[in-house]
């Protein structure tokens, strides 16, 4: 009797932790599936922007090993 008991505890403690992490879940899909994530990833990995807006692209000046070479990298 005291071993069931004992199990059924471990399997409550279990079926928690099952129920904790489904509910984590639940709200990463619902964060995944919102407005402001699909924006999100449609600026940051598409490039895309909002009527009207512009987008600019910073670049490292230090990335390049002689400021001459920047220059003809425009032309």
């Amino acid at each position: 009797m005291v071993r069931v008991k004992y199990q059924i505890t471990v399997v409550e403690r279990e079926i928690e932790v099952w129920e904790k992490r489904c509910k984590e879940l639940h709200t990463q899909i619902d964060y995944l599936s919102s407005d402001e994530y699909i924006e999100k990833i449609a600026r940051e990995k598409l490039g895309l922007v909002k009527p009207g807006e512009i987008q600019f692209i910073v670049t490292d000046p230090d990335s390049f090993d002689n400021p001459e070479e920047a220059e003809t990298d425009w032309e």
